[in-house]
Protein backbone atom coordinates (compact mmCIF):
# COMPACT_ATOMS: atom_id res chain seq x y z
CA UNK A 1 0.00 0.00 0.00
CA UNK A 2 0.95 3.36 -0.81
CA UNK A 3 0.21 6.99 -0.18
CA UNK A 4 -0.43 8.74 -2.75
CA UNK A 5 0.69 12.44 -1.51
CA UNK A 6 1.55 13.86 -4.67
CA UNK A 7 -2.01 14.24 -5.39
CA UNK A 8 -2.40 16.48 -2.91
CA UNK A 9 -4.97 15.08 -0.90
CA UNK A 10 -4.11 13.64 2.46
CA UNK A 11 -6.51 10.13 2.25
CA UNK A 12 -5.67 8.44 -0.84
CA UNK A 13 -4.13 5.13 -0.92
CA UNK A 14 -3.14 2.85 -3.88
CA UNK A 15 -3.60 -0.61 -3.20
CA UNK A 16 -1.17 -1.57 -6.13
CA UNK A 17 -0.81 -0.16 -9.68
CA UNK A 18 2.70 1.15 -8.28
CA UNK A 19 6.35 0.12 -8.57
CA UNK A 20 8.86 1.56 -6.15
CA UNK A 21 12.22 1.18 -6.99
CA UNK A 22 15.77 2.66 -5.14
CA UNK A 23 17.51 5.02 -6.27
CA UNK A 24 20.50 6.75 -5.68
CA UNK A 25 18.55 9.74 -4.68
CA UNK A 26 16.28 7.79 -2.71
CA UNK A 27 12.90 5.84 -3.07
CA UNK A 28 11.18 6.81 -6.70
CA UNK A 29 7.42 5.27 -6.89
CA UNK A 30 5.99 5.75 -10.79
CA UNK A 31 2.33 5.00 -10.96
CA UNK A 32 0.67 3.40 -13.92
CA UNK A 33 -1.88 5.36 -15.90
CA UNK A 34 -1.65 8.43 -13.48
CA UNK A 35 -4.79 10.06 -15.78
CA UNK A 36 -6.85 7.50 -14.95
CA UNK A 37 -6.37 7.19 -11.52
CA UNK A 38 -6.56 11.06 -11.33
CA UNK A 39 -10.08 10.97 -13.45
CA UNK A 40 -11.07 8.12 -10.62
CA UNK A 41 -10.02 10.49 -7.78
CA UNK A 42 -12.02 13.11 -9.07
CA UNK A 43 -15.30 11.37 -9.66
CA UNK A 44 -15.18 10.32 -5.62
CA UNK A 45 -14.86 14.16 -5.29
CA UNK A 46 -17.20 15.04 -6.82
CA UNK A 47 -19.86 12.34 -5.33
CA UNK A 48 -19.02 12.65 -1.86
CA UNK A 49 -21.44 13.47 0.23
CA UNK A 50 -18.92 15.80 2.40
CA UNK A 51 -18.62 19.53 1.47
CA UNK A 52 -15.37 19.47 -0.12
CA UNK A 53 -12.40 20.35 1.49
CA UNK A 54 -9.40 23.21 -0.08
CA UNK A 55 -7.08 20.64 -1.29
CA UNK A 56 -9.51 18.88 -2.52
CA UNK A 57 -10.94 22.04 -4.82
CA UNK A 58 -7.67 22.51 -5.58
CA UNK A 59 -6.87 19.08 -6.90
CA UNK A 60 -10.11 19.48 -8.99
CA UNK A 61 -9.45 22.83 -10.35
CA UNK A 62 -5.88 21.58 -11.77
CA UNK A 63 -7.41 18.49 -13.02
CA UNK A 64 -9.80 20.77 -15.28
CA UNK A 65 -6.71 22.84 -15.91
CA UNK A 66 -8.13 25.93 -14.95
CA UNK A 67 -6.00 28.68 -12.58
CA UNK A 68 -7.36 30.43 -9.45
CA UNK A 69 -8.46 33.22 -11.82
CA UNK A 70 -10.45 31.25 -14.55
CA UNK A 71 -12.18 29.74 -11.67
CA UNK A 72 -12.83 32.85 -9.57
CA UNK A 73 -14.62 33.92 -12.90
CA UNK A 74 -16.72 30.99 -13.66
CA UNK A 75 -18.20 30.98 -9.70
CA UNK A 76 -18.59 35.16 -9.95
CA UNK A 77 -16.11 35.44 -7.12
CA UNK A 78 -12.60 37.03 -6.85
CA UNK A 79 -9.31 35.15 -7.07
CA UNK A 80 -8.24 35.41 -3.55
CA UNK A 81 -11.53 33.70 -2.72
CA UNK A 82 -10.41 31.03 -4.16
CA UNK A 83 -6.68 30.89 -2.79
CA UNK A 84 -8.60 31.37 0.79
CA UNK A 85 -10.84 28.46 -0.19
CA UNK A 86 -7.97 26.26 -1.23
CA UNK A 87 -5.56 26.66 1.67
CA UNK A 88 -8.30 26.10 4.19
CA UNK A 89 -7.59 23.22 6.22
CA UNK A 90 -10.69 22.76 8.66
CA UNK A 91 -13.01 25.23 6.46
CA UNK A 92 -15.11 22.64 4.02
CA UNK A 93 -17.11 24.50 1.32
CA UNK A 94 -20.28 24.78 1.95
CA UNK A 95 -23.99 25.54 -0.40
CA UNK A 96 -23.59 26.99 -4.04
CA UNK A 97 -19.91 27.23 -4.38
CA UNK A 98 -19.55 23.69 -3.29
CA UNK A 99 -22.10 22.28 -5.85
CA UNK A 100 -20.87 24.78 -8.80
CA UNK A 101 -17.11 23.23 -8.45
CA UNK A 102 -18.74 20.10 -8.57
CA UNK A 103 -20.90 21.04 -11.67
CA UNK A 104 -18.33 22.60 -13.25
CA UNK A 105 -15.62 19.55 -12.95
CA UNK A 106 -18.48 17.35 -14.59
CA UNK A 107 -19.48 19.71 -17.46
CA UNK A 108 -14.93 19.86 -18.17
CA UNK A 109 -15.01 15.91 -18.03
CA UNK A 110 -18.25 15.43 -20.22
CA UNK A 111 -16.14 17.07 -23.38
CA UNK A 112 -19.08 19.40 -24.03
CA UNK A 113 -17.87 21.83 -26.38
CA UNK A 114 -19.67 24.92 -25.59
CA UNK A 115 -17.92 24.48 -21.90
CA UNK A 116 -14.56 23.90 -23.98
CA UNK A 117 -15.21 27.18 -26.07
CA UNK A 118 -16.25 28.87 -22.32
CA UNK A 119 -13.21 27.62 -20.68
CA UNK A 120 -10.77 28.69 -23.66
CA UNK A 121 -12.58 31.95 -23.85
CA UNK A 122 -11.31 32.35 -19.82
CA UNK A 123 -7.76 31.00 -20.63
CA UNK A 124 -7.30 33.52 -23.60
CA UNK A 125 -8.34 36.34 -21.09
CA UNK A 126 -6.50 35.66 -18.68
CA UNK A 127 -3.53 35.68 -20.89
CA UNK A 128 -4.07 38.81 -22.27
CA UNK A 129 -5.05 40.78 -18.96
CA UNK A 130 -1.33 39.30 -17.46
CA UNK A 131 0.45 40.36 -20.93
CA UNK A 132 -1.03 44.24 -20.15
CA UNK A 133 1.20 45.90 -19.02
CA UNK A 134 -0.20 47.58 -16.31
CA UNK A 135 2.22 51.01 -16.12
CA UNK A 136 1.31 54.36 -14.23
CA UNK A 137 1.72 57.35 -16.02
CA UNK A 138 2.35 60.64 -14.74
CA UNK A 139 2.87 64.00 -16.48
CA UNK A 140 3.53 67.13 -15.46
CA UNK A 141 1.02 70.09 -16.04
CA UNK A 142 1.96 73.57 -15.06
CA UNK A 143 2.85 73.67 -12.23
CA UNK A 144 1.24 70.02 -10.37
CA UNK A 145 1.73 66.31 -11.64
CA UNK A 146 -1.45 64.53 -13.32
CA UNK A 147 -2.16 61.46 -14.11
CA UNK A 148 -0.98 60.44 -18.79
CA UNK A 149 -4.25 60.14 -20.60
CA UNK A 150 -3.09 57.81 -23.20
CA UNK A 151 -4.56 56.48 -25.75
CA UNK A 152 -5.30 52.45 -26.35
CA UNK A 153 -3.23 51.02 -29.69
CA UNK A 154 -5.66 48.30 -30.67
Amino acid sequence: MNRYEESGLDNVWLMNGFHVANTPYGEAVSIEDVDGLHRLIAQSLIKKRAPLEGAELRFLRIEIGLSQLSLAALLGEQEQDVGNWEQAKDKPLRGPVDRLVRMIYSNAMDDDPRFGELIDLLTETEDQLARTEQALRFERKGSHWAEAVVAEVA
